[in-house]
């Protein structure tokens, strides 16, 4: 068990009865230096002396079930143990007796406070990175490797005056008013996008919802994850007036 828990830093393991009362306890240097807590201070304790009246709570009612289903349970607490507070990742698993009874749970306790950390930066980026796309003044369509729209924003459905529904899952190349002689145009750069990893852009000919004709210069770039590319943004600039201004002034 010493060896098993050496492995496992940040980690102490429980077995419990069904009254929710501390039988052993095992944990390595962590168990004291990180939390605060002694194995043999805990022995014998019940639940409720250990952790909070609603951790306690939490996690006797999950061991009751784990007695009651004869099955594991997991959940993630947020704790505070004598040295401070920690998100703490939790599997209860039951332990059998010659009967297939239930006769004890150990319990598993892991440190997940730099997991939950990251969780939440990257929900925090994700959540900054859409109210970007949101506030762009540029129409954009997100797709994935395949080429299936995920989402586009609100400039581009207020540039098209089309409905989100007419985007969502279908792929790049059937944008509605999306004329046929560009279709090679998308598909080929989309591909050298994913291939290579190398932005680009082409300009192209729409009709909006009315039927009116628009001209937009098309730019394309690749959305990487872990240096690797997940999705791809395409933008759209409106630059029909630009267009009919160069027009007049060189005809």
């Amino acid at each position: 068990m010493k060896t098993f828990l050496h492995a496992l830093p940040k980690s102490f393991i429980s077995i419990y009865n069904q009254a929710g009362k501390h039988i052993e306890v095992w944990g390595n240097a962590d168990i004291k230096n990180l939390y605060g807590l002694i194995p043999g201070n805990v022995k014998g304790k019940l639940l409720e002396d250990v952790f909070s009246k609603k951790n306690a709570t939490e996690i006797k009612n999950q061991i009751n079930l784990v007695f009651e289903q004869k099955k594991s349970n997991n959940l993630r607490l947020y704790v505070q143990f004598p040295k401070g507070s920690f998100w703490i990742e939790t599997s209860l698993i039951p332990l059998f007796g010659n009967q297939q009874e239930v006769t004890a749970v150990i319990g598993f306790f892991k440190d997940v406070s730099d997991r939950v950390k990251r969780e939440k930066e990257l929900i925090e980026s994700k959540e900054k990175y859409r109210n970007l796309i949101e506030l762009a003044p540029e129409g954009i369509i997100i797709v994935n490797l395949r080429g299936i729209i995920t989402s586009v924003n609100t400039t581009l459905l207020e540039m098209t005056g089309i409905r989100e529904s007419d985007f969502i899952g279908k792929k790049l190349t059937h944008i509605p008013g999306l004329q046929v002689e560009y279709l090679p145009y998308f598909h080929e750069l989309t591909q050298t996008i994913i291939e290579d990893g190398i932005p680009g852009s082409f300009e192209f000919e729409w009709k909006d919802r009315n039927g009116e004709d628009h001209v937009e210069r098309n730019s394309n770039k690749p959305c990487q994850e872990a240096q690797q590319t997940t999705r791809l943004s395409i933008l759209f600039n409106d630059i029909t007036e630009r267009k009919l201004i160069q027009k007049d002034f060189y005809y």
